[in-house]
């Protein structure tokens, strides 16, 4: 198991995960993390870097 603590401190169990993206709506940045059974996570972000450090953090675990 690799387990990934999102910046809103939700557990991704990165093994089951297929995609990860980054979006922004309202001003607010979301990594979404998208499982191999259709369920999505979404973790909320103040600002587009921490946005996308989550999502690089989460990919370089998931490669490793």
């Amino acid at each position: 198991m690799k387990i990934f603590a999102t910046n809103n401190d939700q557990a991704v169990d990165l093994e089951r995960v297929i995609s990860i993206e980054t979006y922004s709506t309202c001003n607010v940045f979301i990594v979404e993390s998208t499982f191999i059974n259709g369920k999505v996570i979404k973790s909320i972000n103040a600002d587009s870097e921490l946005a996308s450090k989550e999502k690089w953090a989460a990919v370089e675990l998931m490669t490793k």
